[in-house]
C-alpha cells in the first residue's frame, strides 16, 4: 500500500513538472497550434486589407514580450516587399505594409541623389512616418507631395577630417532639399581610421537648417 502511494505521488509530481515545463515553454515560444493558425489569419488579413497584393511567403512567430502572435509576410507585385502583421490579445492588429512599400519607393528616388554627392555610400535607410489618419492603400505610391514624414539614415566609410564630414553631410542635405524632398530628420555616420572610429551627426527639426560654420562651431558632431 505504501509503495503504491509513493508511486502515485511520484506520478503526480512528474505530471506537475511536465505541466510546469510546458507552461514555461509556451510562455517563451507560444502555442505551436496557434502559431500555425496565425499563418492563415495573416493570409486572410492581407486578402481583406490589401486585396491586390500577391503573397508568396508567410513566416509566423510568437512575441513572448506581449504574448502576441504575428507573421513576417513577403509579397511580390512590381517589387518584393517584406512586412509584418501582429495580432494582439485585445484584438488590435498592427501591420507595416504601407510603411514598407513607401520606404522602398522613397529610397529608390532619394538614393541616386545621395550617390551624386557621396559615391562611397554603403547604406541608406529611409523611414516613412504615416499620419495617424490617412486613406492610403496598396495603390498609394510615394511622391514628394505625399503627406508623410521622412527620416534618412546614411552611412559610409572614408578617411576624412571633421571639416570634410561637415561638408559632405550638409551637401547631401542641400541636394535633397533642392530636389524638393521634405526630410525631417537625418542621421549620418562615417567610419574613419579603418573602422576604428566614426563621425556621427543627427540633424533634427531644431537644427535642420544649421549652417556650415554653425555646425563646425557646435558640439553636434560626435566621434566614437
Amino acid at each position: 500500500m505504501m509503495q503504491r502511494r509513493r508511486k502515485g505521488a511520484l506520478v503526480i509530481v512528474l505530471l506537475l513538472l511536465a505541466i510546469g515545463a510546458g507552461n514555461i515553454y509556451f510562455s517563451f515560444n507560444g502555442n505551436p497550434i496557434k502559431i500555425m493558425e496565425t499563418k492563415n489569419k495573416a493570409q486572410d488579413f492581407v486578402a481583406r486589407k490589401y486585396p491586390s497584393v500577391n503573397v508568396i511567403d508567410i513566416d509566423p512567430w510568437y512575441n513572448f514580450k506581449f504574448g502576441s502572435y504575428g507573421a513576417h509576410v513577403l509579397t511580390q507585385n512590381q517589387e518584393p516587399i517584406s512586412f509584418y502583421i501582429e495580432f494582439y490579445k485585445n484584438g488590435y492588429i498592427d501591420d507595416n505594409y504601407m510603411e514598407a512599400k513607401l520606404e522602398k519607393e522613397a529610397t529608390a528616388m532619394i538614393k541616386p541623389i545621395v550617390e551624386e554627392v557621396l559615391p562611397e555610400i554603403e547604406t541608406i535607410v529611409t523611414s516613412v512616418h504615416l499620419p495617424e489618419k490617412n486613406d492610403f492603400d496598396e495603390h498609394t505610391v510615394f511622391s514628394k507631395d505625399l503627406s508623410v514624414g521622412i527620416s534618412l539614415d546614411i552611412r559610409w566609410s572614408e578617411d576624412i577630417s571633421r571639416e570634410q564630414f561637415v561638408h559632405r553631410t550638409l551637401e547631401i542635405r542641400d541636394q535633397i532639399k533642392f530636389h524638393d524632398f521634405k526630410v525631417g530628420n537625418y542621421f549620418f555616420c562615417c567610419e574613419i581610421n579603418n573602422g576604428k572610429q566614426s563621425y556621427v551627426l543627427s540633424l533634427e527639426k531644431d537644427i535642420l537648417d544649421i549652417t556650415r560654420q554653425e555646425l563646425l562651431d557646435s558640439e553636434e558632431i560626435n566621434i566614437f
